[in-house]
């Protein structure tokens, strides 16, 4: 069976406007009043980028909204010199629009617009709502691309943000995390880590460097579209799961669109997925050249196989819970993952002290939370184990003899 049914380009570049040069970075939703796509655009070279606003009654043949952008950079300021989308949030009677500001500095920094009516846009003060990190971070030279979830949670309204980051041989992926959308935590390392550095001549990974483009809740977990960069500087699409934005699992059949055929253009690239999950319909973005000047065109294809996107729905899910933790003697606990719908689990996990790491269970995700194994881990090797009775939720709890460094992997198995 196949996985997608290609539509072909739904959006290309303007003859004359705006946007003559490129189309791309899709938001697409669809209401009472028909589908509308927020996208961006750009004259000439690779920018300033704008963003306009395309309206359709099928979600597949579209047409633009006017003739001018619906929004544009504000002179002397962080987004100065143009945007990249990212995510639109319809918060009561307000679209609220999460997208990157490209400032006179050549950094990407994090903002909000909002908006009644989608054609006239009001930026959130004069600030970004999220920066780049100090000097030496791994994201220190550019925050883009947010990705925002809202959910409703014991009592509480919480806001979740997976963006991407950029340093020195870093493009990879952060969460933050707000209580109202507009003040945001960064988590302090990266969540979802490149696979090595995509220029390296040995670099064999398809997503050495990522960028994210939706985040969406299906069930108790998190989907993530994103994009990867491998060589040669060639990007393709995949997919990703986590129960809390924070510890992620790969698809095992990622990439989505493996453009590796000898009958493919070799310089064509994939990227900015977007799902519309009420019609299954994936917009992407085509590259027509491995250049920075490459046209850019909105393409969509329908999605046939529902078990892409459904984490329950995968073989194995294999998640990095800690990365050199720090752990001191009175211990920790690693993230949690939920089990439901896993028939067995496996762990692994190395520190550089000897201590005692406990398996914990959560039969009915209440937090009473049970040792039902132990195990001595020494500092010279790698502790492996198998779950097999699972029930409610997993983690694992270090306790070592001395400050120390651990990092621990659960994968949950369907057979």
């Amino acid at each position: 069976m196949s996985t997608f049914e290609p539509l072909g380009v739904v959006l290309p570049p303007s003859e004359s406007g705006w946007d003559s040069q490129s189309v791309a970075a899709p938001i697409v939703w669809r209401d009472d009043a028909g589908y509308h796509m927020l996208h961006q655009g750009w004259r000439a070279g690779s920018g300033p980028r704008l963003l306009g606003l395309a309206e359709s009654d099928d979600g597949l043949h579209w047409q633009r909204v006017g003739s001018e952008p619906v929004m544009t950079p504000t002179p002397n300021s962080w987004d100065a010199r143009g945007f990249e989308a990212g995510c639109l949030i319809h918060d009561g009677d307000e679209y609220c629009l999460y997208y990157s500001g490209l400032g006179p500095d050549d950094t990407y920094r994090i903002g909000i617009a909002t908006s009644r009516d989608l054609c006239v846009w009001h930026k959130h003060g004069n600030s970004p709502i999220l920066d780049v990190g100090p000097v030496g971070a791994w994201d220190a030279r550019g925050v883009a691309f947010p990705a925002v979830h809202k959910r409703l949670a014991q009592g509480e309204t919480r806001w979740r943000m997976t963006y991407g980051g950029y340093g020195e041989r870093s493009m990879q992926l952060g969460t933050a995390l707000s209580g109202d959308g507009r003040t945001w935590r960064k988590y302090p390392q990266p969540t979802f880590p490149q696979r090595g550095w995509f220029a390296d001549a040995d670099c064999a990974a398809w997503d050495a460097g990522i960028e994210v483009h939706q985040m969406f809740a299906m069930g108790d977990w998190y989907v993530m579209l994103y994009e990867g960069l491998g060589p040669p500087a060639r990007y393709n699409l995949g997919v990703a799961f986590s129960p809390d934005s924070i510890a992620w699992a790969r698809s095992s059949r990622n990439p989505l669109w493996p453009l590796s055929n000898c009958a493919v253009n070799q310089g064509l690239s994939s990227v900015h997925p977007f799902l519309l999950q009420s019609d299954r319909i994936v917009y992407y973005v085509e590259v027509l050249e491995a250049s920075t000047e490459a046209q850019h065109r909105i393409c969509a294809a329908r999605l046939l196989d529902d078990t892409l996107i459904d984490p329950k729905a995968q073989p194995r899910l294999d998640f990095c819970l800690w990365r050199a933790e720090e752990v001191d003697p009175e211990g920790k606990a690693t993230r949690t993952l939920p089990t439901a719908g896993y028939s067995w689990a496996s762990f692994s996990a190395e520190a550089d002290a000897p201590g005692r790491l406990y398996l914990e269970m959560d039969a009915f995700g209440r937090g009473d939370w049970q040792r039902v194994e132990s195990y001595a881990l020494d500092p010279n090797g790698l502790l492996r184990g198998r779950i097999m009775d699972l029930c409610g939720s997993v983690r694992l709890w270090y306790s070592p003899e001395r400050e120390c460094k651990c990092s621990a992997w659960v994968s949950l198995h369907c057979r």
